[in-house]
């Protein structure tokens, strides 16, 4: 019995020692106080929404309902979430709004070797209609729906056929693919730290879409671009036991992806699903990591010589396009903004540097943002970089307007 006694304590304390340690080593990912002068501002005549991409339900290999889904997704006050369940559109029937939330149902396509690709909305579809196996869903979705490979970087399953899907989008990052480029170490530490640190536990497996951002550069055209948790909430176990974890609502904080939808909102809860799923498809949106902080509002917009303003996602004649200009509105945090043309950084701002750039007259070419945190020193005396904002392309092109 005394045996048994001090292998208890020295589990308990070894344990301990081990939660102390992890709490330690994910505070540097720990969420930062951001001051905000609006968390929800937007630009004239726009919108802003965010949301939850890619969440498997009980349809699948998800932990969940739809409506518990909902429940975490309300929780975590975000405004709308896109369910992706594995070569099944089930959960079509249960697309709406549930007490404010938009829920719009999609699904994962298992192409074999190839990779996955997912979709938003089924087209009217049902899973009678078309059969079984992901190579069928995607032929009859990709008809009227842009599709967007999934994880194209991940470990187990990556992106690997020779052809990227025409037109279509990515997953620039994905929860996923980063905790499995974790090691194991970095993982357990995370695990032992949620009781104590849940966001930087979450926070500290995020990584730098570097391969993605890579793998983007290879494209011919621009590629509308999402940020997702690949949410299941669901380790199996024994039969048909299995564990919530980790919670929907933990990974809804961790990842998520911001739309611009047009003004008027409208009343109609499927008109709301119709402006998320075309500004998705088009790319009006950002990519963005609450992980670290609350997300900023980020104008990032093309001015034309009509006056009008257009967003990431718009595809411009640049004889129309009087500047581009970039105002991101936070203080209390050092960020690293940098305005990417053709793949290469055209400008870019050091924390010390108001967050503000205009291009007067852009030249013709892909344009887009992204903003990093800039923390403290790492272990090597560097300042450390966060993933916090992506946005979609604007594109302007050399096309003049018919006369």
């Amino acid at each position: 019995m005394r045996v048994v006694r001090r292998l208890l304590a020295f589990l308990v304390v070894s344990w301990g020692i081990a939660a102390a340690l992890s709490v330690l080593w994910v505070r540097p990912w720990a969420p930062l106080d951001v001051v905000l002068a609006d968390p929800d501002a937007a630009p004239e005549g726009w919108k802003t929404l965010i949301g939850a991409m890619h969440v498997h339900t009980l349809a699948s290999d998800g932990g969940g309902t739809v409506h518990e889904v909902a429940r975490d997704a309300i929780a975590a006050e975000l405004d709308f979430v896109v369910l992706c369940d594995h070569n099944t559109l089930r959960t079509a029937e249960e697309e709406g709004d549930y007490l404010g939330l938009l829920v719009l149902s999609g699904i994962e396509c298992s192409l074999g070797s190839d990779g996955h690709v997912i979709f938003f909305g089924s087209s009217g579809l049902r899973d009678e209609d078309v059969g079984h196996g992901g190579r069928r869903f995607y032929d009859a979705l990709s008809r009227s729906r842009v599709p967007f490979v999934a994880h194209p970087t991940n470990k187990r399953h990556p992106w690997a056929a020779d052809v990227w899907p025409a037109g279509g989008g990515m997953e620039l990052m994905s929860f996923n693919s980063s905790w499995r480029n974790r090691s194991p170490l970095e993982l357990a530490a995370a695990v032992l730290a949620i009781p104590f640190e849940r966001r930087a536990a979450f926070a500290s497996l995020i990584r730098d879409p570097a391969d993605e951002l890579a793998l983007l550069a290879t494209l011919d055209s621009p590629s509308p671009l999402i940020g997702s948790v690949d949410a299941h909430s669901r380790l199996d176990l024994i039969g048909d036991t299995m564990l919530r974890f980790p919670r929907y609502q933990d990974l809804f904080r961790v990842l998520a992806t911001r739309v611009y939808v047009p003004l008027p909102w409208p009343s109609s809860a499927s008109a709301r699903l119709e402006l998320v799923r075309e500004a998705l498809e088009v790319g009006r949106s950002d990519v963005v990591v609450p992980a670290f902080g609350v997300v900023p509002p980020l104008a990032f917009v093309a001015e034309t010589v009509e006056g009008r303003i257009e967003l990431a996602g718009a595809r411009l004649p640049v004889s129309i396009v009087t500047k581009l200009s970039i105002d991101l509105a936070a203080s209390g945090v050092g960020i690293d903004l940098r305005l990417i043309h053709d793949g290469k950084v055209h400008s870019h701002l050091d924390p010390d540097s108001t967050p503000r750039i205009v291009v007067l007259d852009p030249d013709p070419g892909v344009w887009r943002v992204e903003v990093r945190q800039v923390r403290g020193q790492d272990g090597h005396g560097e300042r450390t970089l966060h993933p916090w904002i992506f946005s979609n392309a604007i594109h302007l092109t050399e096309l003049k307007l018919p006369e």
